[in-house]
Order: C-alpha cells, then sequence, then structure tokens
C-alpha cells in the first residue's frame, strides 16, 4: 500500500488564502492531485497560508462520497492556531473531522515573524 504522506491543495478563488502570510503560492487544485496521484492514498496537509480548514474538509468529503472517483485513502491534517483553537472546538465538530479522515493536528509556530505577503 502505497502512500504520499503530505499534500498541499490550494484553490483561492474557492478557499481564500491568509491575508497574513509569509508566501503565496499558485493555485494547485484538488482535481489535479487527483489526476496526477501516483500512490493510492495519501494525507492532506492544512497549509498554514490557508485560511481555515474549509477546503480541507471539502475534499475529504468528496473522497469519503466517492464524488470523483477517488477509491483509496485519504486522511487530513488540520492546522490548530490562534484562527482555529481546539479549545474552542466543538465535540460534533471534532467527530465530524474524525468522521471525514481527520488524524492529526499541526501546531505551528511561527520563526521570524509572519509576514504580509499578499500577492
Amino acid at each position: 500500500m502505497s502512500w504520499d504522506s503530505h499534500v498541499h491543495c490550494f484553490e483561492p478563488d474557492t478557499y481564500p488564502y491568509s491575508s497574513c502570510r509569509t508566501y503565496t503560492p499558485r493555485p494547485a487544485p484538488f482535481s489535479a492531485l487527483l489526476r496526477n496521484l501516483l500512490t493510492g492514498n495519501f494525507m492532506l496537509i492544512q497549509a498554514s497560508i490557508e485560511n481555515g480548514h474549509g477546503g480541507l474538509l471539502a475534499h475529504m468529503n468528496e473522497c469519503r462520497r466517492g464524488v470523483n472517483g477517488y477509491s483509496g485513502l485519504v486522511w487530513g491534517t488540520v492546522l490548530a492556531d490562534s484562527a482555529a483553537p481546539l479549545l474552542t472546538t466543538s465535540d460534533d465538530e471534532l467527530f465530524r473531522m474524525h468522521d471525514l479522515g481527520v488524524r492529526c493536528f499541526r501546531l505551528h509556530g511561527l520563526y521570524g515573524g509572519s509576514g504580509h505577503d499578499t500577492t
């Protein structure tokens, strides 16, 4: 069983970047990932520049429902930071994340400042 263990998808028109970020990548759509995936399974990671985990959860939901024809396993890692603190996340939301395949929470520190790249 093969895994790609760290994948980010960026779709800023649908799931915006954080206004305070250190870099601005080109879009990397989820559909392109699925078309080009060379493994049977993958771990989708919420990047620190994303404005919330809505995109990650939506993509995981698509995989779980088979909307996109994907039949492998997808696990997720959600960023836990000041914008989405775990201590204020409801049990229902945590159970929903788990049902979708979230298995990790990423604790991200800032090194050298948070940046203000908005382009």
